[in-house]
């Protein structure tokens, strides 16, 4: 952001760096481990002179956001999750007890502009924290009454007033093994498409008429482009929110990867490979780049 270069300190083995059969079942079950920061830092680009250092409690990774000149993150000081050496581990535990918290730092200074009490009575699986037009909007799940069930809740970005709260439920398979419990909301402009449903932005109104349909199998969340959604059916798939618009296939010879792997930036649709491994039989493993006709 400008010119100044953020991160966080995390525990030395926290962090995801191999593929295998233990990481895959920690990552596509229930009781996914997230993994969380110790303290967060600003660096100055140019002469990388550490400008400020924030550190309380334990900083959900899932949640740091940026926007409106400020940093964003839920913060837990859940007695359990303190204690515990690797600094990943599943979001039960990091609610357990203690007091969890959304928190707004100055992103320039440091200084915190609000710390307020956060309820994460209905979040038990991953959590996410996203910002768009000085609104943010926790987002998480848990399994309920037999169904996978998503709940919502949006603050004001300057204050950490709370908006609006929504939830619904799916029929989502209860498993975890495909990311149901991991869906990320995505925002275009005033619209917050979470999955299958979409919301107003400002006031949390369910939009009527509106209901995703994935159109073949697939993990992963959904990207978007300042008119079109992205994800797997199966294949790539696109969706043009435009007047004249609707579902599109991309193609039909291969598939994107088990999370947000499609990637429209530039004008052009990147999909780079990351199939290879997976047991999914696709004729072609390889990158792919899509310009408009």
């Amino acid at each position: 952001m400008g010119d100044i270069l953020y991160g966080s300190g995390r525990r030395k083995g926290a962090s995801y760096t191999e593929t295998s059969y233990e990481a895959d079942d920690i990552l596509w079950n229930q009781n996914m481990q997230l993994v969380t920061s110790d303290y967060l830092f600003a660096l100055d680009k140019e002469n990388a002179k550490l400008l400020w250092t924030y550190r309380h409690g334990l900083i959900l990774n899932t949640t740091i956001s940026i926007g409106g000149g400020r940093i964003y993150f839920v913060e837990t000081h859940s007695p359990k999750a303190l204690a515990d050496t690797l600094g990943r581990m599943p979001v039960k535990k990091l609610f357990d007890g203690g007091g969890q918290y959304l928190v707004a730092l100055d992103a320039g200074t440091g200084k915190v502009v609000f710390k307020e009490k956060l309820d994460v009575t209905n979040f038990e699986e991953p959590v996410y924290l996203s910002y768009a037009k000085e609104v943010l909007l926790f987002s998480g799940s848990r399994l309920a009454s037999g169904i996978v069930h998503y709940y919502y809740r949006a603050f004001d970005a300057r204050s950490g007033r709370v908006l609006w709260e929504a939830d619904h439920g799916t029929d989502l398979n209860t498993d975890g093994e495909h990311g149901e419990y991991n869906r990320h909301p995505t925002i275009i402009e005033d619209t917050v498409y979470a999955w299958p449903y979409a919301y107003h932005l400002k006031t949390g109104d369910r939009i009527e008429g509106w209901e995703f349909d994935r159109r073949g199998h697939g993990c992963g969340g959904v990207s978007a482009s300042a008119q079109c959604l992205f994800w797997r059916g199966a294949n790539p798939w696109m969706y043009d929110l435009g007047p004249n618009g609707g579902p599109l296939r991309l193609n039909k010879v291969n598939r994107p990867g088990c999370w947000i792997n499609i990637i429209p930036a530039g004008g052009l649709v990147l999909i780079p490979e990351s199939s290879s491994g997976c047991t999914c039989g696709f004729a072609l493993q390889t990158s792919m780049a899509f310009v408009p006709k």
